[in-house]
């Protein structure tokens, strides 16, 4: 297992159970007064919980007490990895116990509050192409990178297929534009771009088909996403 790219047996540390929740999902509905049915407005996901119990021995008392406290701060905000699942988990941590056996042996029990589950980053890429379809295996919609290269200096680059419409002006030749959906960032050779960027929102990969198309088939476009699971 491993915890922040770490093997957790760095820490002196087993890892010999685990039980991984299903996100909270609250439902806001109105039932009418004559309605048949309830009307389902909306529907949000929140944390899910993960429990783990890791065994812990060391040469002495004061080796298990370091260890327990190294491996605790490590865990305060982590990424989650399991041998057997590909799966990656951002977490926090909301409690932890310590199960005494005798002073060099120690059970940890921890629960986690995770944000979300995802896999490893997909690219998608459009080269010198005016559409491409993605395909997330994903269940919840996940954040893009997009980056944007064009061949001479553009006045206005438009990309259809997100959420909302994204029009970049002012593109300089062999220059990447990055629309960072994840860090909410527009950069343009390590300097803010955002003021000549039109959009609402930015770019998500939905669950399933995307059909993405650009106005410029010279250009090149590469499409970044982690697809997530409730």
């Amino acid at each position: 297992m491993l915890v922040n790219n770490i093997d957790v047996a760095t820490f002196g540390v087993l890892s010999v159970d685990r039980d991984i929740q299903l996100s909270e999902v609250t439902t806001y509905e109105d039932w009418l007064r004559k309605g048949l049915s309830p009307v389902i407005n909306y529907q949000k996901e929140y944390f899910k919980k993960i429990k783990c119990k890791f065994f812990l021995r060391g040469k002495s008392h004061e080796d298990v007490l370091s260890n327990i406290s190294n491996f605790s701060s490590e865990l305060k905000r982590c990424t989650l990895k399991f041998d057997d699942l590909d799966f990656y988990y951002d977490c926090t941590l909301e409690t932890s116990n310590i199960v005494h056996h005798n002073i060099l042996e120690k059970t940890l029990e921890i629960e986690f509050k995770c944000a979300y589950t995802y896999k490893t980053a997909i690219t998608e890429n459009m080269d010198k192409q005016n559409t491409k379809v993605i395909n997330s295996p994903g269940n919840l919609p996940s954040a893009a990178i997009v980056s944007i290269v064009v061949p001479i200096d553009t006045i206005s680059y438009t990309i259809n297929g997100f959420e909302d419409i994204i029009v970049v002006n002012n593109l300089h030749a062999n220059i990447p534009v990055l629309i960072d959906g994840e860090k909410c960032m527009v950069i343009e050779n390590g300097q803010n771009k955002f003021a000549d960027v039109d959009m609402w929102s930015f770019p998500v990969v939905k669950p399933g088909e995307n059909n993405i198309s650009t106005d410029n088939s010279n250009s090149i476009v590469t499409i970044q996403y982690k697809p997530k699971w409730l």
